[in-house]
């Protein structure tokens, strides 16, 4: 059965690289100028060889790799070698790829992922050619590419023009006419500010008749603090931006500080690098400013939790991997959410590296359950207008001067007493007269209207005890009850 098999695949084969020869024989099929290592050859090494050649190294056989450049192209224990750019004969890769043995060919038809016959001439051709090797796109470094050819010189204004216009030419398309102005500033506003310009902005325009009309267009929207908040959309929905938790109650939380230092950052056209660091590390620079270290709130706009019954270390474990995850999407282009499980399949990040990052995260002294959901959970920044700090400034004075005159006050207060004391025994003042006093209260439940008299020589009649008479019982036998 397996012999008829590859008998089988091999018939499907040729058949498809005689097609393949055809496409490629016809002038007006002609195949593409160059390969593209990243968007033709890389996804073919991944679905079809990773899985026995990548980067697991528990499954990887014949010591082969062909996720990394140094180790395709490198000799293995055998002495062959999988890649020799330029030379098909030497390349066990284009040998096993064409193999009729079905003990040989690969990838191997018990796996049941057969390359097509176009995609096994991808592979050839792209030996043959050279091998060119490419990194991770995000990893390539920009270069500014050769200004194409186009026939109408006439219509280019600046370089982007040009491509523009090789790519119309290509496909045997015009440009569209310009546009009117009115249409124009409408484009321009809602492109650079994402608001619709006003009657009288467009009024403006129309009128200027000037050969900088629009420049000045441009520069006036790019000067607008609409222009940074148009800018700024794009990168708080990269940054995972919003005002509230996000998890269970959604609870309101306060980012709308972080927001607006994102968008005064735009406007003020501060540079990426200084822009990247403030965000990730700005609480670290020396002296860091209020607006430094406000930037650091980037760090904090992953989801939090306050539901009960939730385990906190696995939230918190949740809100590192969040950073790390976003780190890598937003600067570096890489998914790197991968790795936190295993070395990735296609970005040169391994497990142990997701977690070195993941350890520079793990440093934010917060609870995987916050249990807040009316304020930001800590740790907090106070963050006062630059009124509010001078009030607070100002009050703080205040108080402090307060706080002084109350304690001198204190400190004089020993020898002032003292200073009263004496005075006062060496000037007792006099007793008091008892000239309309009515009476004198005690605490013996008698009343003195005098002090020079005793209570009771001085109580009323009213106030002096009865004497008590003695209580006689009558013992006679008509009082007493009946006898037994």
């Amino acid at each position: 059965m397996r012999a008829y098999a590859f008998n089988k695949q091999r018939a499907s084969y040729r058949r498809g690289l005689v097609l393949v020869m055809l496409v490629w024989c016809h002038p007006a099929i002609a195949a593409p100028k160059d390969l593209d290592f990243n968007r033709d050859i890389r996804p073919l090494l991944s679905d079809h060889c990773y899985a026995c050649h990548g980067p697991d190294e528990n499954k990887r056989k014949a010591g082969l790799r062909l996720d990394r450049r140094e180790d395709a192209f490198k000799t293995l224990k055998s002495g062959n070698r999988a890649i020799v750019p330029g030379d098909l004969k030497r390349s066990t890769l284009v040998q096993r790829l064409t193999s009729r043995d079905p003990d040989e060919l690969m990838p191997p038809p018990e796996e049941g992922k057969p390359l097509s016959a176009g995609q096994v001439q991808s592979l050839i051709r792209w030996v043959k050619e050279g091998a060119r090797w490419k990194n991770h796109w995000s990893f390539i470094p920009p270069e500014r590419p050769v200004l194409p050819k186009v026939r109408e010189r006439d219509w280019p204004r600046n370089e982007i023009d040009d491509f523009i216009l090789e790519r119309l030419e290509k496909k045997g398309l015009k440009p569209a006419p310009e546009a009117d102005k009115a249409t124009l500033i409408r484009r321009a506003s809602f492109d650079l500010t994402g608001l619709p310009p006003t009657i009288g902005e467009v009024d403006a325009f129309l009128a200027d008749d000037s050969p900088e009309a629009y420049e000045k267009l441009v520069d006036r929207l790019l000067s607008s603090a609409h222009y940074g908040e148009r800018l700024a959309a794009n990168w708080l929905d990269l940054a995972r931006y919003a005002d509230t938790s996000g998890y269970h109650f959604d609870g309101v939380r306060f980012m709308w500080l972080w927001r607006d230092w994102v968008i005064d950052t735009f406007n003020e056209n501060k540079p990426y690098d200084t822009f990247t660091v403030e965000q990730l590390a700005g609480d670290l620079l020396p002296d860091p400013t209020r607006e430094q270290r406000i930037a650091t709130g980037f760090v904090r706009n992953n989801m939090t939790t306050d539901e009960g019954g939730s385990d906190p270390d696995e939230y918190l474990n949740k809100y590192v991997v969040d950073r790390v995850s976003t780190l890598g999407a937003v600067w570096l282009g890489m998914t790197v959410g991968c790795a936190e499980c295993h070395d990735h399949k296609f970005d040169p990040l391994l497990t142990k590296e997701f977690y070195k990052l993941y350890a520079f995260f793990h440093n934010v002294p917060e609870k995987g359950l916050d249990r807040i959901r009316t304020d930001n959970p800590p740790p907090r920044l106070p963050a006062p207008t630059p009124e509010q700090a001078m009030r607070f400034v100002e009050t703080d004075f205040r108080l402090r001067d307060a706080e002084k005159t109350l304690q001198d006050r204190n400190n004089e207060l020993g020898e002032t007493q003292e200073k009263w004391e004496r005075e006062t025994n060496a000037n007792p003042p006099p007793k008091p007269s008892d000239e309309g006093l009515l009476a004198l209260l005690t605490f013996d439940d008698t009343i003195r209207p005098s002090t020079r008299s005793t209570a009771t020589e001085q109580a009323s009649p009213e106030t002096k005890a009865e004497p008590k008479q003695p209580i006689v019982e009558d013992a006679s036998p008509a009082r007493q009850g009946p006898q037994v």
